[in-house]
């Protein structure tokens, strides 16, 4: 009787041990799973869309730019440097959209600092860009150098910014590859764990 009693003893501890550390388990699979939905929302909701608008303002600012350099070489051909101008003008409005989209999620003082910087290059930009096409248009200039000239004076606004947006986006590739490898550690630590009861429970 002492034997049966002894192997029914050690039937329950075996039982509520296992019991024990399947709660454990579920309690650490459940963190983990919160920790690694964090994360991914973090992706999903702030870093892909900055990514996003970073890479719409870079393209506009690229296509403006090349737009600008197109009404130059258009001098003293009126419907193109109409056409040229258009173009700029609907890169300039991307641009406000893109810095638009960027604002929305700018959550943190250094986002929000970094888009009113570039907002001021912007600005700039389009203060060395934006009477030069009025010339332009206007055939106020006697050659495409004297014109060129004035445009290239664009440049000192149009750098920055662009060197701006290349380093917004390889910041913002860096930390969604961080938080990537995280959330997967953690899965591959909580499948391991999961493992290991499992061989655990078996053994039980």
């Amino acid at each position: 009787m002492l034997r049966n009693l002894n192997i029914r003893l050690r039937l329950v501890l075996g039982f509520v041990a296992l019991l024990l550390m399947t709660a454990l388990l579920v309690g650490i699979g459940g963190f983990g799973l919160y920790v690694a939905q964090q994360g991914l929302q973090g992706i999903t909701q702030q870093l892909i869309p900055a990514n996003n608008a970073t890479v719409a303002a870079r393209t506009r600012l690229i296509e403006g730019q090349a737009a600008a350099a197109t009404l130059v070489a258009s001098i003293f051909k009126t419907e193109d440097m109409q056409r040229a101008k258009a173009d700029w003008d609907k890169a300039q409005q991307g641009l406000d959209k893109a810095m638009s989209d960027f604002g929305a999620i700018a959550k943190t003082p250094e986002s929000q600092a970094n888009l009113k910087k570039f907002a001021g290059h912007i600005a700039d930009y389009r203060k060395a860009v934006a009477p030069a096409a009025a010339k332009l248009l206007a055939n106020g200039y006697a050659d495409a150098q004297e014109a060129f000239a004035d445009m290239k004076a664009a440049d000192a606004a149009y750098t920055p910014a662009a060197t701006m947006l290349a380093g917004i986006e390889t910041t913002l590739s860096t930390t969604s590859d961080a938080v990537f490898s995280k959330v997967n550690g953690l899965i591959n630590t909580i499948f391991t764990a999961l493992l290991i009861a499992f061989v655990v429970g078996c053994v039980l």
